[in-house]
């Protein structure tokens, strides 16, 4: 865990005619109203979306897991984060809100998925260098041995999660995760 894998084509927003086509699916599907922070969002299920004329321009999927590997109810797993090429200036601030003012308030913990490209990679470590900064326990864990190590600092960061969760070996892949928490305490 994570594997690092390639640029995924299996959102295909960046083609506009496909975009309108999915957000105009989503939309059929009668979201409900989101707002976080200054963002009015939409949600369907486990999928968030901010969207402008009828374009999607923001994406977020995540999955609920209630695996009791450690003192937490619920656990979200991000499975998917998308942002429209050039909405930087109107999405500026919106992962770090639907991260800690919706996913870790709604549900405790926020959890990596195991396969990443090399944005996703460092959209968790963007997420994971916030935590530290904002008091979150932050870990890495692993499932097959049910250990959590804490992350303390950056170093520790850098050290602990960066050189032992990333990489290709396929032990790895299905069993090692990030973990951002407000509520874990132990095993």
């Amino acid at each position: 865990m994570p594997r690092l894998i390639t640029d995924r084509d299996d959102f295909k927003l960046e083609e506009f005619n496909e975009n309108l086509e999915s957000t105009k699916s989503f939309l059929s599907r009668y979201p409900q109203k989101l707002t976080i922070d200054k963002w009015n969002l939409l949600k369907v299920g486990n999928t968030i979306r901010l969207i402008e004329e009828y374009e999607t321009l923001y994406y977020v999927k995540f999955e609920i897991k209630s695996k009791k590997f450690w003192n937490s109810p619920h656990q979200a797993i991000q499975v998917g984060v998308w942002r429209q090429i050039g909405s930087g200036e109107i999405t500026h601030g919106l992962p770090k809100a639907i991260f800690f003012n919706y996913l870790l308030d709604e549900y405790g913990a926020i959890v990596s998925d195991y396969l990443h490209t090399e944005h996703g990679k460092r959209f968790w470590l963007d997420r994971l260098t916030e935590a530290l900064k904002y008091g979150y326990d932050i870990f890495y864990g692993d499932y097959g041995t049910r250990h959590l190590t804490r992350i303390n600092n950056k170093n520790d960061l850098v050290h602990s999660y960066l050189n032992q969760c990333w990489g290709t070996e396929t032990k790895h892949e299905y069993r090692r995760m990030a973990i951002i928490s407000k509520c874990v305490t132990s095993i």
